[in-house]
Parts: C-alpha cells; sequence; structure tokens
C-alpha cells in the first residue's frame, strides 16, 4: 500500500504541474489573442480613416468643378441678358461665398469624421495591451497560486 500511495501522490503533484502550465499557457495565449484583436481593430479603424480624409478629398475636388461650372454659367447668362454690373458681381460674390462655406463644411466634416476613427484605433490598441497586461498577471498568479498548492500537497 506504501508503495502505490508514493506514487500517487508523486503522480499527482506532476499533473498538478502539468495542469498549472497548461493553465498559465492558455492565458497567454488568450491575453495574445486579445492583443491582436485589439491591433486589427486599430488597423481596420485608421483604414476607416483614410478613407474618410480620401472622400472628404473627393467631395472638395467635386464641389469646386461644380462651383466652377455654376460660375460660368452664372457669367454666359448675365452676358446675354446684358448685365455685366452690379447686381451680376454681388450674385456671383454670393454663389462663391456660398461655395466657399459648403466646402469648409464638407472638410470640417471629414475632419471630425477621421479623428473619430484616429480615436477608435487608439482606443482599440489601449484596450489590446491592457487586455495582455490583464491576462499575463491573471495567468501569472494563476501559476504562482497553483504551484504554492502543488509544494503543500507535496511535501
Amino acid at each position: 500500500m506504501g508503495f502505490f500511495s508514493g506514487i500517487t501522490d508523486s503522480l499527482g503533484g506532476w499533473l498538478g504541474i502539468g495542469g498549472a502550465a497548461l493553465d498559465f499557457v492558455g492565458g497567454m495565449v488568450s491575453a495574445n489573442e486579445q492583443r491582436r484583436a485589439g491591433n486589427a481593430n486599430a488597423r481596420a479603424a485608421e483604414e476607416a480613416a483614410e478613407r474618410e480624409r480620401e472622400r472628404t478629398r473627393l467631395r472638395l475636388e467635386r464641389l469646386r468643378k461644380e462651383g466652377q461650372r455654376l460660375r460660368g454659367e452664372q457669367m454666359v447668362q448675365f452676358a446675354a441678358s446684358g448685365v455685366t454690373g452690379g447686381s451680376a458681381l454681388d450674385i456671383m460674390a454670393d454663389t462663391a461665398s456660398e461655395i466657399a462655406l459648403d466646402a469648409q463644411l464638407i472638410e470640417a466634416g471629414g475632419d471630425l469624421s477621421e479623428t473619430y476613427y484616429r480615436n477608435v484605433a487608439s482606443q482599440s490598441r489601449r484596450e489590446g495591451r491592457g487586455a495582455f497586461t490583464g491576462g499575463l498577471l491573471s495567468s501569472s498568479a494563476s501559476l504562482l497560486s497553483n504551484s504554492y498548492q502543488i509544494a503543500r500537497n507535496w511535501s
């Protein structure tokens, strides 16, 4: 009976060590995956910010072309009707002002959206690092606790 008792005690200790090691490795793998997920989310948000910047640039370009076309049409219509003075120039100046204001609004909206996505990217990275650090600490604490229990039971 004593022989088998020693073997089972020894086997139990080794199984406990193996379990503690697996628990630690599993926790580390999970923590690393959470960090990778945070980085992937950050990359996706950065790509969205770049798409927003490009979309804003294209909208501004389209607005400027449309504004040039509109001012050209106004000049032709005023010239065809024989109006060349004050009121025609006032209308054209108002048109230019409205186009400039629209451009500022488009640019501000694009900047706001881009900033939002950059902030999401930053937050995702922080969350990933936090999850990794938390997983590392939790796994280490579990390993230490399990090791203590194994040492206590083994002696």
